[in-house]
């Protein structure tokens, strides 16, 4: 029986005026609720990235073998315009393995959240050798 390695219970971005983006995460982890921070000059995405591997690297230190390769945003409602929902494709490898994992929101942000968390469950996975 699959059980989650990790939930995410909260998250808040801070873009600060072009000089560094950086987000605050709350991630349970087991039995634990760990609160981290993370800072990026590459984009609040890279400090969601950051924030959530910093979170559960001390019950998965292999999470640093999860690999992003690729990253898209689409839109999927293009009639909606800014109101439409985006979907954010990432394309991650771990070890020999490729695999892709999507996210769906109006909130670009939450849809890349959502794919990122989807990529390092599934990369855990991987790393313990029950991936189907």
């Amino acid at each position: 029986v699959y059980q989650q390695p990790f939930t995410i219970i909260n998250y808040a971005a801070t873009d600060n005026s072009n000089k560094y983006q950086s987000v605050g995460m709350e991630v349970q982890v087991g039995d634990e609720v760990i609160l981290t921070t993370a800072e990026s000059r590459r984009g609040l995405v890279d400090a969601i990235r950051k924030a959530l591997d910093k979170a559960i690297e001390s019950k998965f230190p292999d999470v640093s073998m999860i690999k992003l390769e690729d990253f898209r945003v689409m839109d999927l409602d293009t009639e909606k315009g800014t109101a439409a929902r985006v979907g954010v494709l990432i394309r991650s490898r771990c070890d020999s393995r490729v695999f892709g994992t999507f996210g769906v929101s109006s909130n670009m942000l939450k849809a890349s959240l959502d794919a990122i968390e989807d990529s390092n469950k599934f990369g855990l996975l991987v790393l313990s050798g029950r991936a189907p």
